[in-house]
């Protein structure tokens, strides 16, 4: 009897946050993915932070809220995920769609984000990389790198078959 009541509780724990995560989402007035045409750093940060708002996209599932980090961004973290990415997981061929987007809060010891780090996916940007595009902004949103930033791309290689995504594997499913 224990374990069923226990098993209850999980599944109920379980649903709760995948409903909020739902109604979460819902807020979020998708906007279509930047063209390679269209994007830079501050066009990506008018993006996650005016048109959208990241602190709306989920959390990464399995690392919700803020972790501990690790460098170059910063001791703590949290990882939100856009919507289309969400959506997506599992993917199967490990590969993130257009409008992907992963925007890190890289944050101090003290809890305060200090820098704000991002992975978008824009088709036909990139190809040799797997069409990403890297952006590392102030917390006010001062573009201090972008592009094709060297220092990313090749941290993010070594998990180049999980399309440069180190923090979970895609084929997985986390939801």
């Amino acid at each position: 009897m224990r374990k069923v009541l226990i098993l209850f509780l999980v599944v109920c724990v379980c649903f709760l946050f995948l409903t909020a995560q739902r109604r979460r989402r819902k807020k979020i007035d998708i906007k279509p993915p930047l063209t390679k045409e269209e994007i830079g750093g501050e066009r990506l940060w008018r993006r996650f932070t005016e048109e959208e708002n990241y602190e709306k996209y989920p959390f990464w599932p399995g690392h919700e809220g803020i972790q501990q980090g690790q460098s170059p961004h910063g001791d703590l973290h949290t990882v939100y995920i856009h919507p289309i990415l969400f959506d997506a997981l599992p993917i199967k061929d490990k590969v993130v769609p257009d409008g992907g987007m992963i925007v890190k809060c890289n944050m101090n010891a003290e809890k305060e984000i200090v820098a704000f780090t991002v992975m978008a996916k824009v088709e036909g940007y990139n190809p040799e990389a797997n069409d990403w595009f890297w952006a590392k902004m102030s917390k006010d949103g001062e573009v201090e790198a972008e592009g094709k930033i060297k220092g990313c791309i090749e941290c993010h290689s070594i998990l180049k078959e999980n399309d440069y995504v180190i923090l979970y594997q895609l084929d997985k499913n986390p939801k």
